[in-house]
């Protein structure tokens, strides 16, 4: 394994399609990917892989609708220590969208 890295995989997303994901290093920021629940229009969920497994069921199913790249800020002046820390943790950090916000 590369040195620094903590996880190293290869999997099939799209059939034919093949990608490599790798988890951070310590010390290092993740890509963090941005969700949004089918069921709860306000509900949004950041996770640490792009098909969301370890969110939750009940407010899925979940849609991938971004990404926020290891130097990139996370929206709404959310806080990516505290974001990262309850991935690591939780494997997801849920958030609600404003009223206006989910409406438009």
């Amino acid at each position: 394994m590369p040195q620094g890295l903590t996880n190293f995989g290869i999997g099939t997303l799209v059939p034919g399609h093949t990608f490599v994901f790798v988890n951070r290093g310590k010390g290092q920021a993740m890509r963090i990917y941005i969700f949004k629940s089918e069921t709860r229009g306000d509900l949004r969920a950041f996770a640490g892989d792009l098909r969301g497994s370890k969110l939750p069921q009940k407010h899925g199913p979940w849609t991938a609708t971004g990404a926020i790249g290891p130097d990139n800020a996370p929206p709404h002046n959310s806080s990516r220590r505290a974001i990262e820390e309850a991935i690591d943790a939780e494997g997801f950090q849920l958030w609600r969208l404003k009223k206006a916000e989910a409406q438009a």
